[in-house]
């Protein structure tokens, strides 16, 4: 009876070790997203500046002469979600998806993410018509807390782990473009 016991607890704590992803199931923004205007680069730099402004969101590089901005990474705490059941973006306002993570003990459709990081990345270029802007999110990154926090106190993926995939919605992009035409 005891050694029965024993096994019984021993099973349930390397069972609550064990996080299952649940990959995300929509086709969302993957790679850069462009549009064209028909403003010239000077004033599409200038405007985009001011979005970035707006939005608080700092700058960690920029070349004008290239038309490259990348900003400094940036917190998508705020600004996250995960799909429903069906697929569906939980919050369609959100600016990052990522995939569910479960545990045996997970009472909630998803483990919650501690953080969720990101860089914009920018490039404009002169069109024929005025300008062509290319907008990608990267460097995206989802930490989570873990179940059992003595092995998982604090663990990181990133997009390239097919454990967990943070990516762009597509929402950003279109809000971008609909200030920028």
């Amino acid at each position: 009876m005891k050694s029965l016991l024993i096994l019984f607890l021993f099973s349930f704590f390397v069972s609550g070790c064990h996080i299952n992803t649940i990959p995300i199931g929509g086709d969302y923004q993957r790679g850069e997203f462009s549009f064209t205007n028909n403003m010239s680069s000077e004033e599409t730099w200038n405007k985009l500046l001011d979005v970035l402004q707006q939005k608080q969101i700092a700058i960690a590089h920029s070349d004008h002469s290239s038309g490259v901005i990348t900003t400094s990474t940036i917190s998508f705490l705020h600004s996250y979600t995960f799909e429903s059941g069906e697929g569906q973006l939980r919050n369609p306002a959100a600016y990052v998806v990522c995939a569910r993570l479960r545990g045996p003990a997970t009472v909630t459709s998803s483990l919650e993410m501690q953080d969720v990081t990101g860089q914009w990345q920018f490039r404009i270029k002169k069109d024929s018509k005025g300008s062509t802007v290319i907008v990608a999110l990267a460097n995206a990154k989802a930490y989570f807390e873990g179940a059992d926090v003595i092995h998982y106190s604090k663990k990181s993926v990133q997009n390239s782990d097919p454990a967990l995939l943070a990516q762009s919605t597509g929402v950003f992009e279109k809000e971008l473009r609909s200030v920028l035409q």
